[in-house]
């Protein structure tokens, strides 16, 4: 039950940073409820730091390293990964295939969550999360024309994409 809560309440919150990111201040001024947003918030870095602070402190919830693991290791793959995580985020990789490809972005941002994998041996949990982010992501995009969709969208896939490493 503790893991749908989590989960549930960080694809909220991401799916708002990751829509805040992707609209003009003016635009958010146009419709409630994005209008009481303040304007720092409509940016796309509210996108880039806000949804990978959300996807490492799901992690942080939920997410059990194996016995034994130097605390070290743990607080190396919390740091990488938010830094990859913030990484993924800032592109759609357009400069590599001429488009926006949401299938690859969805992918990177699953590629970013290595670090838990490489520290605690989760390489199945990893593999999944990838290839559910990546195909998640891209058919919102594929097969939504609604901005409020598809970004909410590809905001809320980020934490439930990575269920498997607390399922598998």
């Amino acid at each position: 039950m503790l893991i749908a809560i989590v989960t549930v309440i960080c694809a909220l919150i991401s799916a708002v940073l990751y829509r805040l990111g992707g609209m003009s201040v003016a635009e958010a001024q146009q419709y409630p409820p994005w209008k009481w947003f303040p304007p720092a918030l409509v940016n796309t870095k509210a996108r880039d730091i806000g949804c990978a602070a959300v996807s490492v402190a799901w992690f942080g919830l939920l997410y059990q390293f194996p016995a034994g693991t130097p605390g070290w290791q743990i607080g190396l793959a919390y740091f990488f990964c938010f830094l990859a995580t913030f990484g993924a985020l800032t592109t759609y990789w357009d400069f590599l295939f001429g488009y926006d490809n949401f299938y690859f972005h969805g992918f990177m941002i699953g590629v970013a969550k290595i670090f838990f994998a490489v520290f605690s041996g989760a390489w199945l949990a990893w593999g999944i999360q990838c290839i559910a982010c990546a195909v998640i992501m891209g058919m919102i995009s594929q097969f939504f024309s609604n901005v409020y969709v598809e970004e909410c969208g590809r905001g809320a896939t980020m934490p439930v994409s990575q269920l498997p490493f607390v399922l598998v």
